[in-house]
């Protein structure tokens, strides 16, 4: 698979990634969910994904840089609303749109129909 037909998705709580995966299949975007930063790590490194979708309260240590290092991906974060040092972490290492969990939510078809007119600009 090459970049533009996948999104990788890190987020451990499956209730919450499976509403992402909702969406997101609607707009016939494949999706890849991983509960685990190293697996989600070794998964964009295989299908090299247009998008890349990160519970930024869920990733331990500096291990945001690992989402960060390649500038070619669209990188979306989403943090607890009460977090904000993680929101202003994930801005200066260059996360490409950050919001509050309930924000995010609220805009999901929105975010990733943009993603997938990305996709189809080619």
């Amino acid at each position: 698979m090459g970049r533009g037909s996948s999104i990788v998705i890190f987020e451990p709580d499956l209730l919450f990634s499976s509403k992402i995966e909702s969406a997101a299949r609607k707009l016939e975007l494949e999706v890849m969910i991983e509960t685990r930063l190293e697996d989600a790590v070794s998964k964009m490194g295989s299908v090299d994904p247009l998008a890349i979708i990160v519970n930024l309260d869920a990733v331990p240590g500096n291990g945001l840089q690992e989402f960060t290092r390649n500038k070619g991906r669209i990188v979306l974060g989403y943090y607890s609303h009460v977090n904000t040092r993680v929101c202003e972490e994930a801005r200066n290492l260059g996360v490409n749109m950050v919001f509050s969990r309930g924000a995010f939510l609220a805009r999901i078809d929105g975010i990733l129909r943009k993603i997938a007119e990305q996709e189809a600009a080619g």
